[in-house]
């Protein structure tokens, strides 16, 4: 998914790039920005913060003066394709192993958090299960599950039915971890995820039970 940083709050363009400073370091975020535009993290490590006309580490003279630079500026360079752009960093750069892993490190911290608010709406539980109910027709009508199967664990022969509604792509499960109150002290799902979860397959469940009688 790309992500639409031009849409996120300033309070979530703020946490997501906090976010990066804490899930790589100071110092590889400080290697990134001098990189992206030969910027700094100001002492806090919370700003972003540039010298124009003045050389950013040697000289902090009046000329130029310091001026803060958009975290939303960075985030957008960030997921867009720039940083690999060769006629700014090199022809060889995306063979660049250190670089690559830098910008790739940072963009997952990213995904990671730029999801949870606003990004992607959150289902409401019937939203959860209808969108369950036509994936799994759509699997009856391709053959890969039988009309007949006759119950919600059933499905589990034939696929993985924890992804119906789904629940597998990495974006979607975050944000909803994220909504229902993040992970719990064994980084496992919280009781009100699971419940809405248990809830939507308790639905198909009923469902499906129904429908193979028919």
């Amino acid at each position: 998914m790309k992500h639409d940083v031009a849409s996120m709050s300033n309070a979530d363009v703020g946490k997501a790039f906090n976010a990066i400073a804490k899930g790589i370091g100071r110092n590889d975020l400080g290697e990134i920005l001098f990189n992206w535009n030969e910027s700094q993290l100001n002492e806090e490590g919370d700003k972003i913060v540039g010298y124009p006309g003045r050389d950013g580490v040697y000289s902090r003279g009046k000329e130029g003066g310091k001026v803060y630079i958009s975290k939303r500026g960075f985030l957008e360079w960030l997921i867009s394709d720039k940083p690999f752009d060769e006629k700014v960093y090199g022809a060889n750069i995306r063979n660049d192993a250190q670089w690559t892993g830098l910008i790739e490190r940072a963009r997952v911290t990213v995904s990671n958090k730029i999801l949870i608010k606003g990004l992607i709406k959150i289902p409401t539980l019937d939203q959860s299960i209808e969108r369950m109910k036509q994936e799994i027709l759509a699997d009856i009508k391709s053959g890969r599950v039988p009309a007949d199967c006759p119950s919600f664990s059933a499905l589990h022969d034939y696929v993985d039915a924890n992804c119906y509604g789904g629940f597998c792509e990495d974006d979607l499960l975050q944000a909803l971890v994220e909504h229902f109150g993040g992970r719990d002290e064994n980084e496992g799902m919280s009781d009100d995820l699971m419940d809405y979860l248990n809830a939507a397959q308790n639905e198909i469940d009923t469902w499906l039970r129904s429908f193979s009688t028919k």
